[in-house]
C-alpha cells in the first residue's frame, strides 16, 4: 500500500503546484499527459486505483464538463484541507467501489459511470475489449463463449463493434441482478489488478522519480479555468434540446432541474437558461439548438400551447421550426412530448398530440418518466451511432 499512498500525494503536490482551490478543476487530459510521461505502466495503474478511492473518500470528484466530452478533477473542500494542513492523515483504507453509495447499480446513470471510468481514452482504470467481454461472459453465458466470435456475429449482423456500443446493447438485455453482478465484477477485477500490481512493486522496492516536479511545471502551465470551447472530444454522448414557455418562475426552475438530471446521465443538454448571455441573437440560436441535436425535448403546458398555436415570441419561433420538420418528415422521431399539466390536447399543438411522450405531471412519478426518457434518448442514439 506504500506506492499507492505515495503516488496520490504525487497527485496532491500537483494540486499545490497548480495553486488549486476548493472546488477549482483540472482537466483530467492535462493531468494524465503530465503523469503518463513520468509514471510506468504499473505505476500509472496504481495512479488510477489511488484516484478512484480518493473519489470514495471526498478528496476529490472525478466529472464531466457541461458538454459531457472531456473529464475533470474537482479538488473538493475535503482535499484542500488535506493539502495544506501538515496534521492530516491520508487515508485510502477502502476497496476500490466505482459505482457511489447510494446510486442505482440498475440505472443508465450507473453505466455510464462506470464507462467514463473504465472505458473512454485515458481513463483512470481502462480495460480493453477482451477484459470488458469477460466481464459480462461471466454474468450471461448465453453470450458466445469468445469475444472474437462475439464480434464476428456482430459484423455478420451488421451491427457496430466499438466497444461502447455493444457494452450497452449487452447490457440492456441483462436482469437487474446480472448488471449488479456485473458491477460487482469490474470492482473485483480492479481491486484484484491493483493488489497484484502493488506487491509486486513492493517486493521490488521500486523507486517514483525522485524529481518529478523539478521541470513539470515552469515550461508548460496549463490553464485552470476551460471554457467550452477549448473542450476537446473524446467521445459522442446524444445531444437534446429543451423548448419550453417560461409559465412561472416554479416551471423554468423545474425544467433546469430536468436538463441537470439529463447531464447527469450522460446527456449534452441545450437550454436557453444555461446557455444564453446578455447581448446573444436568440433566433440564431434556437434554429442551431434544434438543428443540431439529436433530440428536441418539448414541455407541454397550457402556457406552450398559448405561445406555439399563436406564434408568439421565442416558443411560437422554435414551434415554426418544429412544426415545419414535423410535415417535411412525418415519421421522425425526433421530437418528444414531455406533458407537465393539463391535457395533451390542451398543451401541446395538434401535430404533437398523437406523438409518444413521457408523462411527468405527477412528480410522485417523476423517476419512472425520467428513466423512460433517458432510456430512449440512449437506445435511439446507440442505434444509429
Amino acid at each position: 500500500m506504500g506506492k499507492e499512498y505515495e503516488i496520490a500525494d504525487m497527485f496532491f503536490d500537483f494540486c499545490r503546484n497548480r495553486e488549486m482551490k476548493t472546488n477549482q478543476a483540472i482537466k483530467w487530459k492535462d493531468f494524465f499527459d503530465v503523469f503518463s510521461e513520468k509514471l510506468n505502466s504499473t505505476e500509472f495503474t496504481i495512479m488510477g486505483g489511488a484516484i478512484a478511492k480518493l473519489c470514495q473518500k471526498g478528496y476529490i470528484k472525478l466529472e464531466m464538463a457541461l458538454d459531457n466530452k472531456t473529464q475533470f478533477i474537482r479538488l473538493s473542500e475535503f482535499g484542500y484541507h488535506y493539502m495544506h494542513d501538515d496534521n492530516s492523515v491520508l487515508d485510502l483504507s477502502v476497496p476500490i467501489k466505482i459505482i457511489p453509495v447510494g446510486m442505482d447499480k440498475t440505472s443508465y446513470e450507473a453505466f455510464n459511470t462506470i464507462w467514463k471510468w473504465v472505458g473512454v481514452e485515458n481513463a483512470p482504470l481502462y480495460l480493453k475489449g477482451s477484459e470488458l467481454y469477460k466481464l459480462v461472459l461471466n454474468v450471461d453465458n448465453n453470450l458466445p463463449p469468445t469475444y472474437q466470435l462475439f464480434l464476428d456475429e456482430r459484423r455478420n449482423k451488421g451491427k457496430s463493434t466499438t466497444r461502447r456500443i455493444w457494452l450497452y446493447d449487452i447490457y440492456k438485455t441483462l436482469s437487474k441482478e446480472q448488471k449488479k453482478q456485473f458491477f460487482e465484477n469490474v470492482d473485483a477485477l480492479l481491486n484484484e489488478i491493483l493488489t497484484t500490481i502493488q506487491t509486486t512493486n513492493d517486493n521490488n522496492n521500486q523507486n517514483i522519480i525522485d524529481d518529478f516536479f523539478e521541470d513539470t511545471f515552469s515550461a508548460n502551465e496549463t490553464k485552470l479555468e476551460i471554457s467550452k470551447e477549448q473542450q476537446t472530444s473524446e467521445e459522442r454522448h446524444p445531444k437534446v434540446f429543451i423548448s419550453y414557455s417560461w409559465d412561472s418562475e416554479e416551471h423554468k426552475n423545474w425544467v433546469l432541474m430536468l436538463a441537470k438530471r439529463l447531464e447527469d446521465k450522460g446527456i449534452n443538454v441545450s437550454i436557453d437558461q444555461n446557455d444564453l448571455r446578455l447581448g446573444d441573437e436568440l433566433t440564431n440560436y434556437m434554429e442551431n439548438s434544434i438543428k443540431d441535436v439529436d433530440r428536441v425535448l418539448i414541455i407541454g403546458t397550457p402556457g406552450y400551447y398559448e405561445r406555439a398555436t399563436k406564434r408568439m415570441k421565442g416558443v411560437g419561433f422554435e414551434y415554426s421550426l418544429i412544426s415545419a420538420e414535423l410535415k417535411n418528415a412525418l415519421k421522425t422521431n425526433r421530437f418528444i412530448p414531455i406533458l407537465r399539466s393539463g391535457l395533451m390536447e390542451e398543451s401541446f399543438p395538434l401535430l404533437l398530440q398523437n406523438r409518444m411522450g413521457v408523462f411527468m405531471d405527477d412528480d410522485n412519478k417523476f423517476e419512472d418518466g425520467l428513466e423512460k426518457l433517458v432510456h430512449d434518448i440512449y437506445d435511439d442514439f446507440n442505434n444509429k451511432v
